[in-house]
């Protein structure tokens, strides 16, 4: 629902840290492609190493999209894969998404 914001890295890198040191999450999965990347692609597993050093790299380890998404698709993926809480980093087009 939206494109590139300033700072992607740093959020997903930081979110990750603090859910595993804070409140011990063991799984985070990263989704590509905005809100649709949700249901049409393969999740990545966000782990500390993965995430160590994407700070220091422009632009997202995430891609980004804007247009339509289906939220019935969207909701059905999230609950096959486990997922209960979800955070969406960007601006007013990933807002109105959310």
């Amino acid at each position: 629902c939206g494109g590139l914001v300033p700072g992607q890295n740093n959020v997903i890198r930081d979110l990750v840290k603090t859910l595993h040191n804070l409140y011990g999450v063991t799984t985070v999965y990263g989704f590509h492609g905005g809100f649709k990347g949700i249901y049409k692609l393969k999740p990545t597993l966000l782990t500390l190493s993965k995430v160590s050093d994407i700070n220091l790299k422009g632009g997202t380890i995430l891609s980004t999209t804007s247009g339509a998404c289906d939220p019935e698709l969207i909701v059905r993926e999230l609950k096959r894969l486990d997922v209960n809480q979800l955070y969406v980093i960007g601006g007013d087009g990933a807002m109105r998404g959310a």
